[in-house]
């Protein structure tokens, strides 16, 4: 692609990874959305309308460069990778439990289980991750229209929708009752509404009643303020959030004139028993869904002759078989270790990372691939032979960190002070915010 636009940009070298990280994620994000926009639509369609760049991609994108971009996303190899990727994902029927999002697919899987009957309940709950405001998220008309699609697909009469919003880093709960036009703020550091959250809110029920052919008018909306308990510190809004719903769902309330709780402010045990109740559920209604087994099969494991038999036709939640290549690791196929009879040798980490990097396959030669430093085979046992040079046990605190002093005692060391470094450019900044502000500094940076 054409970098015609680019300049020079000083990055502080701490912050360099984290950049070319982020950028390389912008990068195939925008890869994507030339091929599922532009490329993808017309290859069944209208073939030759696929070489046609995108006019407002023309002065980054040149002719030659687009049609090997086309050329590369309708290849037979991409779009085969392409395929099997899709169906993974098709496969892939809830979300997994760990990661930004992860818990997205619960509700689902809790209704099928039976946990829950989201027609009964009163309370109705909304992804948060799917309308939160940070940086590089959808647009408020995109997030609105999931958060409407929250309140069409689960709605009953006079239910009360419990919305955690993130905003800038800071978590919030958004009351909504679509039935009786009210919406209820609750904030953790005070405050009124955000106008995000008003405008998310606003459009969100402008679709809702839309696609119910009801007229709505903005201004019919109602918004409150509750006066809710603020956070003890600077990072526990999105504990202050999951006791409030707690809080809200136990009282069986639908507005909140008075105070949700008697406190001004939590204190940080008032969320250990939150945390205790979370986990509880978790372990005792979340985690038996997934069937994690705990232990190997003892008699029913991949050597055992019907294994494949059990498996398909009967159900052993506590028995699996490893998957993959074993390698047949042996130690006395590496010329840099001895015999011996050592179990600690057997278990030893650093000897099978050596292994592995010698290993090429059944019955060839071992030779190291990566020439890793054997000496750290013996860093905490006395597996190398002697030849080498490389005494057992190597590894620990010369005296254990002890040192001698001027009497002849062995104490503690003091730990040397870090003295503050100023860069050689901090005098010149200093002169400038003395000319600007007409204070006077010495280059210790104390103010005279």
């Amino acid at each position: 692609m054409n970098n015609n636009n680019a300049g020079d940009v000083d990055v502080p070298i701490d912050k360099k990874w984290a950049v070319l990280r982020h950028a390389s994620s912008l990068w195939r994000n925008w890869k994507c959305t030339l091929n599922t926009d532009y490329v993808q639509p017309r290859r069944l369609t209208n073939p030759e309308s696929m070489r046609i760049r995108p006019k407002r991609f023309h002065k980054i994108i040149k002719r030659k460069e687009w049609n090997e971009f086309v050329d590369l996303v309708t290849s037979p190899r991409f779009m085969k990778r392409s395929a099997e990727q899709k169906a993974k994902k098709a496969m892939q029927k809830y979300a997994p439990i760990t990661g930004r999002g992860g818990m997205t697919g619960v509700f689902d899987k809790l209704v099928l289980e039976g946990v829950l009957d989201p027609q009964r309940s009163d309370y109705g709950f909304v992804n948060p991750m799917a309308i939160a405001d940070f940086k590089h998220c959808a647009p408020v008309q995109e997030r609105a229209i999931k958060l409407a699609n929250f309140l069409s697909n689960r709605y009953t009469h006079d239910k009360l929708y419990l919305v955690p919003y993130l905003h800038e880093k800071h978590w919030m709960l958004i009351l909504i009752n679509p039935s009786a036009n009210t919406a209820q703020w609750c904030n953790s550091f005070g405050g009124s509404p955000r106008p995000q959250a008003i405008e998310l809110t606003e459009r969100a029920l402008i679709e809702f009643h839309h696609r119910r052919g009801n007229e709505w008018d903005r201004n019919s909306l109602t918004w409150t303020v509750v006066d809710v308990p603020n956070q003890p510190g600077l990072t526990e809004c999105a504990l202050c959030v999951m006791r409030y719903m707690s809080l809200i769902i136990s009282s069986g309330k639908r507005i909140f004139s008075d105070k949700l709780e008697n406190r001004a402010v939590y204190k940080r045990e008032h969320f250990s028993a939150l945390k205790e109740e979370w986990a509880e559920f978790f372990m005792s209604r979340i985690l038996p869904m997934y069937q994690v087994p705990t232990v190997p099969g003892i008699f029913t494991n991949e050597k055992f002759q019907f294994q494949k038999y059990i498996e398909e036709t009967t159900s052993f939640p506590w028995s699996y078989a490893h998957v993959g290549v074993e390698l047949a690791l042996n130690h006395t196929h590496s010329p840099f270790l001895k015999p011996t009879s050592d179990l600690g040798c057997a278990h030893n980490l650093e000897a099978h990372l050596h292994l592995v990097d010698g290993y090429h396959g059944k019955e060839k030669e071992f030779k190291l691939a990566t020439n890793r430093d054997i000496a750290l085979i013996n860093k905490s046992c006395n597996f190398l032979k002697s030849e080498y040079g490389v005494p057992p046990h190597w590894r620990q605190d010369e005296n254990k960190g002890m040192v001698r002093n001027n009497d002849g005692r062995w104490v503690v060391p003091e730990r040397h002070r870090m003295e503050a470094h100023h860069p050689a450019e901090i005098a010149q900044h200093l002169e400038q915010v003395r000319k600007i502000t007409g204070a006077t500094f010495d280059h210790n940076n104390n103010k005279e």
